[in-house]
Parts: C-alpha cells; structure tokens; sequence
C-alpha cells in the first residue's frame, strides 16, 4: 500500500534544523495546524509545510514560487496556486493560531 503524500513529506529548515522550540517542526505543523488547512475531507497541510519550506529556504529577495519550487524537491507550481487562490482555508485563523503560539513561546 502505497503511502499517502502527507506521510513521505519531512520539512526541514536549512536555517533550524528542523526544530522549533525543542519540538520536532513537522509534529507542531501537523497537530497545530491539520485541521486548519483541511477542506472538506482532505487536508492541504502537505502543501502548506512544502510552501513554508520554500519561504525559508529561498534567499533573501529572490522569494516567488518559481524559485520555491526549484528549492523544495517534489513541490508544483500548479499545486501553489490552488493552495493559495482556490483552496477554501481561512487564513485569519492560521493568524490567530500563529499568534497564539508566538505568544506562548514569548512567556516561556
């Protein structure tokens, strides 16, 4: 049985390591942020940490996704486009979450 995409995919920062205050920085995407990027029954959030990964590991100015996609192996163009135009996630509550989260860093 062939493994779903959303399993294979591993983010790692060039700049991190991978981590992000001592926790592993695929398990914080997925169980923070999983069910914020799912539409319907199916989840986007494979996209969403192949886009980040692209913003993180391009280099300073030269941050469009021709050049994500040059940088992230396996990633499509074609797939941005409908994470970020077509797909229906909110991204207020990313926002809210996001914060949330740089808020309880900031006190610990």
């Amino acid at each position: 049985m062939k493994r779903k995409r959303a399993e294979k995919k591993k983010f790692v920062s060039k700049t991190q390591g991978g981590y992000f205050g001592g926790y592993d920085f695929n398990t914080l995407i997925y169980s923070t942020y999983n069910d914020l990027f799912r539409v319907y029954r199916k989840s986007c959030t494979h996209v969403a940490t192949e886009y980040l990964s692209g913003l993180l590991q391009c280099k300073k100015g030269h941050t469009n996704m021709e050049r994500m996609v040059e940088e992230v192996t396996d990633s499509d163009y074609k797939r941005y486009i409908h994470f970020l135009s077509v797909s229906k996630w909110s991204h207020k509550e990313v926002n809210l979450v996001t914060m949330k989260l740089a808020d309880q860093a900031l006190w610990e």
